[in-house]
């Protein structure tokens, strides 16, 4: 195994040479950059609406693992099958989520054992899903740290068009069916007005582990989410914009069928005006999450609301250079809000104001410099100064070297952040009763991370090749420590106090290659990620991040018109405290045809060894699932 990440390296050294055109990647929105995507300072993966049906995802967290970079992880606490998306090792919460540049609720920061960033939009609204790696704090501000995940919807067509899918799929396991239904529909509607409307259904059976199971091992969701947007062109140079995002999830774990009530929504209007060397961009939106839970022991809702205000000038009035300036304010809110002891309830607001700067300078013919900088003033704990320095320097018209250094931030949650945050959590309920009760602490600091990266870069028109080496320090991470305790008649509280007390070192390789016809009707995509990471404060390594990983994908044409694609992903061995997960690989496999005109008929299996883990892992995986799609485009 030690000899994999060389073998890989070194085939995909040769492969790269293959290509032939000169036409490069497309841009890469997220960078704010008019540079082609191998000229973008930073590192990149882009993956397409067609790349998102060759694999049976219900969300955005199932589309990402299947890429270099990122792994799926587990919140603290995580329960009944959740997951979470780790990018560089990174947690969930350091990976900001963004739909066409707006961020939405981070419920993870929020809510404990949650993944509920993941099922925001529907699935055919996404034109692509751009991934930079690495700290973007200097655009984006806090939770920046691991990088940006940017779902870029679908613009409309000059005609009106569509299409409408149902899938059915089996599991193997004791529950696990799926059922999804969705439609997009949308183009011109007048000259200036267009519209696109998508909409999905997914409902998920909860797994159980035996057939009298009370809880369940993967819980089962009911999944209802729309988005429409419009667009109004006042001229040429001027449009309108506005989105509306909207959709309710049910969690079901078995022993309650509404375990979380998740009512989403983000609402969004834009201008934009475009002068001959300026642009402004003007945006206004909110985003709001109410989850509900009917568990006894919980019984609470959770209101969460960010509103942002931000104005954007991209100039390129100046010879060899691009500038992006901008200014940004938001307000954070957090209710929580308890059913029969309303005594208890916690509600508190943050106000932010950011100022951002990116320049793209062409320092000679061969090299591009990017320095950009953000400043957060955060109500609370102060302000927070983001730098950015990254350097591509164009060996040819097809080979980058890359190389940069970057600052990412985290601000505290609303409740680790507040003094009048109380949180108490029981450990045993019989007597001697003993319970863990949390306290906010208002004189936290924000996580922040220092990154620095090397990389190469090729690309031609139907091949590309990536690798890049990282190295991040993260400093002032926000753990609890031990408080004392206190005795109230038959219960001990230990008290826990949020403070500034991890450090963790983590470094790392990414590689990938793809390439269309490498074999006549052959195309393929390998990702190979390599992760060290070191808690400072117990030298162990973090949780759950597998050291190695790598993602094979082979798309052939076979007879008959059948389209085929094989996924396998491996995953390495992965630290876990007292018994490590060992490695284990799955494998996906489906075919489509078109069998009428514009009719597709899609067909495949996930987990096709049915792999399991062990029952005492933190998380688990889904059973073998054989499936069937219809997909018709009108």
């Amino acid at each position: 195994m030690k000899k994999l990440p060389i073998s890989i390296i070194t085939s995909m050294l040769l492969l790269s040479q293959l290509g032939a055109s000169e036409k490069l990647e497309s841009i890469v929105i997220t960078a704010k950059s008019p540079s082609a995507a191998i000229d973008t300072a930073g590192s990149y993966t882009i993956i397409s609406q067609e790349e998102i049906k060759q694999m049976n995802a219900n969300n955005i967290a199932e589309v990402l693992q299947e890429y270099a970079g990122i792994s799926t992880g587990v919140n603290s606490g995580s329960q009944y099958g959740r997951s979470s998306i780790n990018l560089r090792g990174m947690d969930s919460k350091h990976s900001l989520i963004l739909i066409d540049g707006r961020r939405i609720s981070a419920s993870d920061a929020l809510i404990g054992m949650s993944d509920f960033a993941y099922n925001w939009i529907p699935l055919n609204a996404i034109e692509k899903i751009e991934v930079v790696k690495g700290p973007m704090s200097s655009l984006y501000g806090s939770s920046a740290i691991g990088g940006v995940i940017n779902i870029i919807t679908k613009k409309p067509q000059n005609e009106l068009s569509g299409e409408f899918s149902a899938k059915y799929g089996i599991s193997s396991a004791d529950g696990g069916d799926e059922q999804e239904y969705s439609i997009s529909i949308g183009g011109k509607i007048t000259d200036k007005l267009s519209a696109i409307f998508s909409g999905q259904i997914i409902d998920i059976e909860p797994t159980r582990d035996t057939p009298n199971a009370i809880l369940a091992k993967m819980e089962g969701r009911d999944s209802k989410n729309g988005a429409l947007n419009l667009w109004y062109d006042i001229d040429d140079t001027q449009q309108i914009s506005i989105s509306s995002m909207f959709g309710n999830e049910i969690r079901d774990n078995i022993k309650y069928d509404e375990y979380y009530d998740i009512d989403k929504s983000h609402n969004a209007i834009g201008y934009e005006k475009r002068f001959n060397d300026i642009k402004i961009n003007l945006k206004y939106y909110v985003s709001s999450l109410d989850a509900h839970s009917d568990d006894a022991s919980l019984l609470y809702q959770h209101k969460m609301d960010d509103e942002v205000a931000n104005a954007e000038f991209a100039v390129s009035a100046f010879a060899k250079n691009y500038i992006v300036v901008g200014a940004e304010r938001r307000t954070e809110k957090y209710h929580k809000a308890y059913d029969n002891t309303p005594a208890k309830n916690f509600k508190d607001k943050i106000d932010y104001t950011s100022l951002y700067l990116q320049d793209e300078i062409e320092v000679m013919d061969k090299t591009l410099l990017t320095l950009g900088a953000r400043y957060d003033k955060h109500e609370k704990f102060g302000g927070e100064f983001s730098p950015k320095a990254y350097l591509v320097y164009k060996l040819d018209e097809a080979n980058r070297l890359k190389g940069g250094y970057g600052h990412g931030f985290n601000a505290p949650s609303l409740t680790q952040n507040s003094d009048a945050y109380v949180l108490s959590y029981p450990i045993t309920t019989t007597p001697p009763m003993l319970f863990y009760r949390f306290h906010g602490n208002s004189g936290l600091k924000p996580e922040v991370s220092d990154s620095y990266e090397l990389g190469y870069e090729y690309a031609k028109d139907t091949t590309s090749f990536k690798t890049t080496a990282f190295y991040t320090k993260v400093s002032d991470l926000i753990t609890y420590k031990d408080n004392g305790t206190t005795v109230s008649g038959p219960i001990t509280y230990q008290e826990k106090l949020y403070s500034n007390v991890n450090e963790a070192t983590i470094y790392g390789l990414e590689v990938e290659y793809e390439k269309e016809r490498l074999l006549s009707n052959l195309d393929i995509y390998v990702g190979y990620s390599y992760l060290h990471t070191k808690d400072e404060s117990t030298g162990e390594e973090l949780l759950l991040r597998p050291s190695h990983k790598v993602n094979l994908k082979l798309t052939t044409q076979l007879p008959y018109d059948i389209k085929s694609t094989l996924r396998v992903n491996y995953i390495g061995k992965q630290y876990n405290g007292n018994k490590d997960i060992g490695a284990y690989a799955t494998v996906g496999l489906q075919f489509s045809k078109e069998i009428l005109k514009n009719l597709t008929l899609y067909a495949g299996v996930e987990n096709l060894t049915d792999k399991e883990l062990d029952d005492d892992y933190d998380f688990a995986l889904k059973r073998r699932l054989v499936y069937s799609r219809l997909n018709y485009k009108f």
